[in-house]
């Protein structure tokens, strides 16, 4: 373990649950260290101890530790359906039940779990391979505030609901729901202004995302691979795409970037169904290959001065471009013109006008051949 990786960090403390790790460095004289007493690796280290206690109620079983007169789930030990407890009884006082540790039900054989409304945070790789998770059930109020990296990786099984992020959490770690192949519908609360990379990679069954709109980034690899997704409306809160943020997505049809200044690099790479781009009127930067191997792409729609970049973004040569009237100017690229919604009805009558005409001289005289007719027959 690399103690200089927590320099200038802002953290306070830190929990080894496990055998003392070789150290690199020094420990901040910020930084609390605190280790698990059922290890005695640790003899030759100063460390704050914590007494690992055990939970069991019924099938269910797992181990927990008191910290700051609140309670941190450390280690899953039995049970597929676990429902945790808001506050446990240590000697006689009750302690709320805040946390949901590092590690501390990974790779276990858990299919249901209840978090209580107590918990706030819900740390790295808490349920990281849990294979057989099929359901997060929230109480009624969540406290939750953060989900960290990789908490929900690889829960081959977990179903989403428009409950799976509750309202209140602010942070979505590093890849927290990468590979969860069974999300289909996913509603991020507008309480989430932070989300780390590649946080949804993968989940190849996710069709509909709606996003918080206090996002101002959608970061790297967020939705690549996101094969089933075939829509999603950008935040007008959102300045920037990351890069690959929305690879091989490969049923989407179409994209507006809204707000954004810039978009990375294979922002919107090989997805192969990908019909109509709408380069919003801030766009600034544009990344390359962002719109790169998209054989389907039929039109792209401007309303932005020609982004830096935009010749390497790699747009096919067969889709179209189209410059609103007020920026077509500052575009060098090919392109027609976007006109003026008078301008584009003036234009739609003076090209259909004659149409209109003919027709209606071809229905007078139809009327009047009708009529003739009509008059010879019965009239003679």
């Amino acid at each position: 373990f690399d103690w200089s990786s927590l320099y200038q960090t802002g953290v306070r403390e830190v929990y080894f649950m496990g055998d003392m790790p070789e150290f690199t460095g020094e420990a901040p004289a910020s930084v609390t260290v605190y280790r698990s007493d059922k290890s005695d690796t640790w003899s030759s280290y100063p460390a704050e101890v914590l007494s690992i206690l055990n939970y069991s109620k019924g099938k269910f079983s797992f181990n927990y530790c008191l910290i700051d007169d609140s309670i941190m789930v450390t280690k899953w030990v039995k049970g597929a359906e676990l429902d945790i407890p808001a506050a446990i009884n240590v000697n006689g006082t009750e302690y709320p039940v805040k946390v949901i540790g590092c590690n501390a039900f990974e790779k276990s054989s858990v299919t249901h779990v209840r978090i209580p409304d107590s918990i706030e945070q819900i740390q790295t790789r808490a349920f990281y391979q849990c294979s057989s998770l099929e359901q997060i059930m929230w109480g009624q109020s969540p406290s939750v505030k953060i989900l960290a990296d990789e908490c929900f990786r690889a829960c081959l099984k977990l179903r989403s609901s428009t409950e799976t992020i509750p309202e209140g959490v602010g942070f979505i770690g590093f890849e927290a729901f990468r590979d969860c192949h069974m999300f289909r519908t996913l509603v991020i609360p507008n309480t989430v202004s932070d989300i780390r990379g590649g946080a949804f990679y993968n989940c190849t069954s996710l069709a509909d995302v709606t996003l918080s709109n206090a996002l101002k980034s959608i970061p790297e690899r967020c939705f690549g691979y996101c094969s089933s997704l075939d829509g999603v409306i950008i935040p007008d809160s959102v300045t920037e795409i990351r890069e690959n943020a929305f690879y091989r997505c490969s049923v989407l049809r179409s994209i507006n970037t809204n707000n954004a200044e810039t978009v990375g690099n294979s922002a919107f790479y090989d997805c192969q169904n990908l019909e109509n781009v709408t380069l919003g009127k801030g766009l600034k930067t544009i990344g390359n290959e962002s719109l790169g191997h998209n054989l389907m792409l039929t039109n792209v729609y401007a309303y932005c001065g020609q982004p830096q970049g935009f010749a390497s973004c790699g747009m096919s040569e067969s889709a179209t471009l189209y410059a609103n009237y007020d920026v077509a100017a500052n575009w060098s690229a090919p392109h027609q013109v976007l006109e003026k919604e008078d301008d584009l009805r003036k234009s739609f009558e003076a090209a259909t006008m004659p149409y209109v005409v003919g027709s209606m001289i071809l229905i007078i005289i139809l009327l009047g051949v009708l009529t003739w007719r009509y008059r010879s027959k019965y009239l003679v």
